[in-house]
């Protein structure tokens, strides 16, 4: 659980490595998991990345294709989506590169 580990930074590498290996396009676990739902629920609940700045933009780029791909269903997770997106924000405009200008205006 992000918000009562101990070890941050460990949760949110977890939470890219799940994203990167079975969700994003091109993932090469991809085609071997048939339902993604749990864990787009895991990426979900884990976002957004506050520690490494690189993975962040990664993850949150990734985030924004899977809504706009479908993937990720905007209707039913808007209230996880409006905390991500606001946390997003709230973290470029205190100066911490977390997400690209273009996934910002996305």
């Amino acid at each position: 659980n992000k918000e009562t580990t101990a070890n941050l930074s460990l949760v949110e590498n977890a939470v890219s490595c799940i994203a990167a290996l079975t969700l994003f396009e091109g993932a090469p676990l991809a085609r071997v998991v048939a339902d993604k739902s749990p864990l787009a629920r895991v990426f979900l609940k884990g976002l957004p990345l506050e520690q490494d700045f690189d993975e962040a933009k990664i993850c949150h780029e990734g985030l924004c294709d899977l809504v706009d791909n479908d993937q990720i269903k905007a209707r039913e997770e808007y209230s996880s989506l409006l905390r991500i997106i606001g946390g997003v924000l709230s973290m470029v405009g205190e100066g911490d590169a977390v997400a690209s200008e273009t996934t910002c205006v996305r």
